[in-house]
């Protein structure tokens, strides 16, 4: 038994075994987040983009959908576009669920809820 204690051969392979896992699902969860924001500043940007184009008269409903669907279409995800426009303002929105928003899901999957994003906009005088 004295021997046994003394014998330090595979302490790091067990040490490696018990702290592996953990150093791989921060290392995954942080790629997760990472990708997401960078989803989720790209949804700013098309969201901003077509609530202008829409509030300029530059661009009708159906286009505007086009282009938000065009400039997201790098990150393979599915989103849902709304847009509403009134007499003065146009209101764009899109939204995709957390769950499905990053690239292993490690860390993801575990938030509920949608990310959201939505832009109004004052309609330029014709």
């Amino acid at each position: 038994m004295r021997r046994f204690r003394s014998d330090e051969r595979g302490a790091v392979t067990i040490a490696f075994a018990l702290w592996f896992p953990l150093v791989a699902f921060i290392f995954f969860a942080i790629l997760d987040f990472a990708y997401a924001f960078t989803v989720n500043a790209s949804m700013w940007q098309q969201t901003r983009v077509a609530a202008r184009g829409m509030s300029m008269f530059e661009l009708t409903e159906s286009e505007a959908r086009h282009v938000i669907q065009h400039g997201l279409s790098w990150s393979q995800k599915d989103f849902e576009v709304d847009i509403a426009s009134d007499r003065r303002t146009v209101t764009v929105s899109v939204s995709t669920p957390y769950s499905k928003l990053g690239i292993t899901n490690t860390a993801m999957r575990m938030i509920g809820g949608d990310w959201v994003t939505r832009v109004t906009m004052l309609k330029e005088p014709v």
